[in-house]
């Protein structure tokens, strides 16, 4: 029944491991390999940091399991920040998914769908100097806003769809996430069998030498790129815990779908990047046209179709990873509203489909006006040393709130193994961002990149707070 001031429990267990899966699997999953290829020495060592990072992810997927049986609130992340550390923080998370994560991700996604769209049927472009037209933003430089049109505008068309689709109710946001996420495992599990049952018919040169093996701090900073490409496509873990409002039983069924849903990913993640060394040399690997090593693979057993095959299957995955994006980021932005964080608008609830509408309308207006800017390229940059960030301060949340409780908690879920998944989870990350701010110092400085993206992130970070006492004061009158 529809509810004109609360959202509603209507989730039960497969449409939230769907989402759980959906919205980590999109395009990483053909891409990141290459890139992890040209840091890294070998296969193995690649295939390694995928298990490694799917690892990790476990370790965090166990710990935040419990946060979301502690607190089963709409806005996840949020919700647990706001209660561990205080309602600052958990703006802190919000503001970041709203002008990081959340709109960048969800404008990185549609584009990328927009552009396996423009791969069967050509999109138009504006003429030259309509496409050259400039604004200069300053730190960040010129954007284009009218250049690839016709990519941009399919991008807005894309996620105001799937918004629309949101507004009508989780009920068949959830129903298209489950449809297309099963359909994209099946694909994908499928190239996996053909791989493997094929692969050895594959011709192609002797294994070309390996890039030269990195030493000392050389290899801890190749290491720690070649992380940050598969952390990215393992981001999507925690979104389910967005909307731990609308699932019944979510102290029971969150836990079961974020840690199955997480396995099933590292499963899926290490059987593919296997069969990618096991068709391809190295060398056919590193030179994969636009860094699409599963188009590459399926090229080289089935032929020039197999490239087309996989475009459809990226455009499927990342239509899906949009609609996960869509569903479960603006739960954020909504009960942030509730609690007087953001304006109070957007924590309406529409009173036919008992849906965040105001909440889902703004972030597409966020998304559109950043696929029209190009800047969430930019904003890519920044987002996984963002996002490991909050990662790192969730987990750490499992050991103030067990301290704050007095223990362990009593009824629900509980970490196995406490507390060693979050100590290890938390120490590792602490690594992993260290790492990532000192590689990111050294290609600034050696000019192979205009800005030092970690440190852009924060303060992005940081220009948010305020707005945070602007909407704060406003709330309070």
């Amino acid at each position: 029944m529809a509810s004109k001031d609360r959202l509603v429990p209507e989730l039960s267990f497969l449409p939230a491991m769907a989402l759980v899966i959906g919205a980590t699997i999109g395009s990483g999953i053909f891409v990141c390999t290459t890139d992890m290829a040209h840091s890294l020495p070998s296969g193995p060592w690649v295939i390694g940091v995928w298990i490694a990072a799917g690892l990790m992810t476990l370790l965090g997927a166990l710990s935040l399991s419990e946060l979301a049986t502690l607190i089963p609130e709409t806005g996840g992340p949020y919700a647990f920040l706001r209660r561990a550390y205080g309602e600052s923080w958990g703006f802190a998370f919000g503001w970041a998914n709203l002008a990081v994560a959340g709109s960048g991700g969800i404008a990185g996604t549609a584009y990328l769908t927009a552009s396996c769209v423009n791969a069967f049927v050509p999109l138009p472009h504006l003429g030259a100097e309509l496409e050259r037209w400039s604004i200069h933003i300053p730190y960040l430089g010129d954007i284009f806003p009218l250049a690839q049109f016709g990519l941009k505008s399919v991008s807005a068309l894309i996620i105001a769809f799937l918004t629309g689709i949101n507004v009508v109710g989780i009920r068949l946001g959830a129903w298209v996430q489950s449809i297309s996420t099963g359909l994209k495992l099946v694909l994908i599990l499928g190239i996996i069998a053909v791989a493997y049952a094929l692969g050895a018919q594959a011709t192609f040169p002797p294994m070309a030498a390996a890039p030269a093996m990195p030493v000392g701090a050389a290899l801890i900073t190749a290491i720690a790129a070649a992380l940050s490409s598969a952390f990215w496509a393992y981001d999507g873990w925690a979104n389910l815990s967005y909307v731990s409002g609308e699932i019944k039983n979510s102290a029971r069924i969150v836990p079961r779908a974020i840690v199955t849903g997480t396995l099933i990913v590292i499963v899926v993640y290490t059987l593919i990047n296997i069969a990618y060394f096991r068709v391809l040399p190295v060398e056919n690997i590193l030179g994969s046209p636009e860094g699409n090593v599963g188009a590459a693979m399926v090229e080289a057993i089935v032929g020039k179709g197999g490239a087309l095959f996989v475009t459809a299957l990226i455009l499927l995955s990342v239509f899906d990873c949009t609609n996960a994006g869509i569903l479960t980021s603006a739960r954020v932005y909504y009960a942030m509203a509730a609690d007087g964080c953001f304006p109070k608008r957007l924590s309406s609830i529409h009173p036919k489909f008992s849906s965040p509408h105001i909440a889902l309308w703004v972030q597409m207006f966020f998304s559109v006006v950043l696929v029209f800017t190009g800047s969430f390229e930019l904003i890519a940059s920044m987002y996984v040393f963002v996002n490991w960030l909050f990662y790192l301060l969730l987990v750490c949340a499992v050991f103030v709130l067990r301290r704050r409780m007095g223990g362990t908690p009593s009824t629900g879920y509980r970490t196995p193994l406490y507390p060693w998944p979050p100590l290890l989870f938390a120490l590792f990350s602490t690594g992993f961002l260290i790492a990532t701010l000192i590689g990111d110092i050294q290609s600034y400085v050696s000019g192979r990149e205009p800005i030092i993206k970690s440190l852009a992130g924060l303060i992005l970070l940081l220009a948010g707070y305020p707005f945070y006492r602007m909407w704060k004061r406003a709330n309070l009158r």
